[in-house]
């Protein structure tokens, strides 16, 4: 459950929190959304998609349209996608193909054309650091991911600019009050291609990940009544890595 939802605010544009030690359990997600879903009538033609040959991940197309999502109405379908991550090797794997996506992906589109990527980190950092990644590589954020301290539990949780503020640190630590903020070690937004490599090569990043942009292309979907969710892959860099 997200905590705005456990609060009963679902206008609240910060955070939610998920437990920590362990991916999100989809089986169980999708039985119960957090999101506010009703299914649909008449589905688009995403659910029954042609499949994609990946090895190390697979993807699943729910067919829901979105109430309301921070006042935004009009999703269709979320697209969630599962790593086939059991090893270290798979980790390295996957690691590898999507670096190799990645000098594709420039060899192909325009160095201006931007694409949707999630960038995860090697360590959650504090916001100035990441603020900096995030001019430098001229990122559009959309969302990021945070890691927190609650006793003696580490916590984790998504959140969205506010205010012209990329990273509202303070807005932020007020909300997850009495959890302590520990860094943020995932973000979710665009990119332009000619800052692909550069970034990919920064000493803090683990990965710069085109997963979205992959299947958007192989599935031609260029519409953006389609929300994906993605795994966690820090999780598994912490547990494999």
């Amino acid at each position: 459950m997200t905590l705005e939802a456990e609060l009963c605010d679902e206008t609240h544009p910060l955070a939610y929190l998920s437990p920590p030690g362990y991916p999100i359990d989809y089986e169980e997600l999708n039985k119960t959304s957090f999101y506010h879903a009703d299914q649909c009538n008449h589905p688009p033609e995403l659910v029954d998609p042609p499949k994609i040959n990946e090895t190390m991940f697979y993807y699943k197309v729910l067919p829901i349209r979105i109430i309301k999502v921070y006042g935004v109405k009009g999703v269709y379908a979320r697209i969630v996608v599962h790593f086939r991550i059991k090893s270290k090797n798979d980790l390295i794997k996957y690691l590898n193909e999507r670096i190799d996506e990645l000098l594709t992906i420039t060899k192909k589109l325009h160095e201006d054309f931007q694409i949707p990527i999630v960038i995860t980190f090697k360590k959650p950092l504090d916001m100035s650091t990441a603020k900096l990644i995030v001019n430098k590589y001229n990122i559009v954020v959309i969302s990021f991911r945070f890691k927190a301290k609650l006793g003696r539990d580490e916590i984790t949780g998504g959140a969205t600019p506010l205010n012209n503020e990329v990273f509202p640190e303070k807005e932020l630590k007020e909300f997850i009050y009495p959890a302590k903020l520990i860094g943020i070690y995932q973000v979710y937004g665009l990119i332009k291609v000619k800052y692909l490599i550069g970034i990919q090569d920064h000493p803090l990043v683990l990965l710069v990940d085109p997963t979205e942009y992959i299947i958007r292309d192989k599935l031609k979907l260029d519409t953006e009544e389609v929300i994906f969710d993605i795994s966690d892959l820090y999780w598994y860099y912490r547990r494999f890595g």
